[in-house]
């Protein structure tokens, strides 16, 4: 992401990325090895033991939250390019900021009532209705905290991209918070990119 020198949002980029690996990887594996201890506790005792269902609810849940940041870094929410690549380097700049500015406010939106939902709980005292009796500030609480993450990545992503508009960076701005060129993509794809464009 680094463009003429500017990079204040490279560490929350790494961070982005190494919540989704926790969550991707983490969280969803061990929910699939929780789901497979318990098909098999069933077969063998014919009884739920691990309770797999409400495990990889919250698991899901937080995996998507968790992973909705490093959505934004890598610049892989769905555009529809049908008439932004005609148009000249303003035009398109001034587009994608715009989606920018509403990918900040679904987040902040989203974070607000998350954080409202948790704090209830909190209040509430709030457990899980199964035989685990989670308290359910701990599995909204880390849902809470990726939410949190991506708004104000959002932000961050947005604030830098002010900033090079400020300084009439086009280009800058257009590679920050543009969609993801067909190098970047078979990059992310973790293949070479020699020479695509």
């Amino acid at each position: 992401m680094k463009r003429g020198g500017e990079q204040p949002q490279s560490w929350a980029a790494r961070l982005s990325r190494y919540l989704a690996w926790l969550s991707g990887g983490i969280l969803l594996i061990g929910c699939a090895g929780s789901i497979t201890l318990d098909v098999v506790l069933r077969y063998f005792l014919n009884r739920t033991v691990v309770e797999s269902f409400e495990i990889s609810g919250y698991a899901f849940a937080a995996a998507v939250a968790l992973g909705m940041a490093y959505t934004v870094s890598c610049k892989s929410n769905i555009r529809i390019d049908l008439v932004a690549n005609r148009l000249p380097l303003l035009p398109r700049v001034v587009l994608d900021l715009v989606a920018h500015l509403a990918i900040l406010v679904v987040a902040g939106t989203i974070a607000w009532y998350a954080l409202q939902t948790w704090l209830q709980s909190l209040k509430l005292d709030a457990k899980s209705i199964t035989i685990l009796q989670v308290p359910l500030i701990l599995p909204q609480g880390i849902w809470l905290l990726g939410l949190i993450w991506f708004a104000l990545f959002a932000a961050l992503i947005a604030w830098s991209s002010a900033r090079l508009l400020l300084r009439g960076d086009l280009a800058g701005v257009q590679h920050l918070i543009g969609p993801a060129t067909l190098r970047e993509e078979i990059e992310q794809a973790g293949a070479p990119a020699k020479d695509a464009e």
